[in-house]
């Protein structure tokens, strides 16, 4: 005995039966297919109803989560940027080209900086997670991210790019940081690239220090000859 086909009748006018069908279709999350007709007084069509494919929907299921798996990556390697950076800067770029990010990424990893571009969602995610939410009006545009080993290098390099390079002027532009914990804001990042790296500091500061004990040597070689 032949099974019986699962179908739906729809009386209803012709020029009204496509509608009708594919309303009754995403009702029930399927697809029509016109099979036969039949004249009987009125006409009907008979309209089988599609349930999803299911095998199709296992598929789109197994891509989401494999997205939703890739992108929680993401995020975590986001965090763990964040939380292993004295600072992080915040640009925002247009129209950079080749040759400038090249050059840009040289002078951030001279720096011992990492220059990074990653989707603002992901990167608002991951700010959240660590209880940060002053980032979010930031977090629009094409903006780069900007990891850096203290508190002022990415800053500094962000700001004078513009002002050695006239051409990067509206290029690149701070938006924001986050240094030590604590918001800047744009204002805050140009005072942080006015001061001088950590390295340029204990520089100056050996500098003053050699320069009194050079002179107290020079003195007691004077006393030492002066008596000899």
């Amino acid at each position: 005995m032949r099974a019986k086909k699962k179908v739906a009748l729809l009386k209803i006018r012709p020029q009204r039966e496509i509608l009708g069908c594919q309303r009754v279709a995403r009702a029930d999350r399927g697809f029509p297919q016109i099979t036969d007709f039949y004249l009987r007084g009125k006409q009907i069509k008979i309209v089988k109803l599609k349930e999803v494919n299911m095998a199709g929907k296992i598929r789109n299921k197994k891509a989401e989560s494999e997205n939703f798996k890739a992108k929680k990556v993401v995020v975590e390697e986001i965090k763990g940027k964040i939380q292993s950076s004295k600072s992080v800067v915040l640009a925002s770029y247009d129209r950079l080209t080749v040759a400038e990010v090249t050059a840009l990424r040289g002078k951030f990893t001279q720096a011992q900086c990492e220059y990074k571009v990653y989707k603002n969602t992901l990167v608002r995610k991951a700010f959240e997670e660590l209880g940060v939410t002053a980032f979010n009006n930031d977090l629009n545009g094409a903006t780069v991210f900007v990891f850096c080993p203290d508190e002022t290098s990415g800053c500094s390099i962000v700001v004078k790019a513009g002002k050695e390079n006239p051409a990067l002027a509206d290029k690149l532009v701070a938006k924001s940081a986050y240094v030590d914990g604590a918001y800047v804001d744009a204002e805050g990042v140009k005072k942080l690239a006015a001061i001088p790296s950590r390295e340029v500091l204990i520089a100056k500061m050996l500098g003053c220090l050699q320069s009194p004990i050079a002179n107290f040597a020079y003195v007691l070689k004077a006393i030492a000859e002066k008596k000899s």
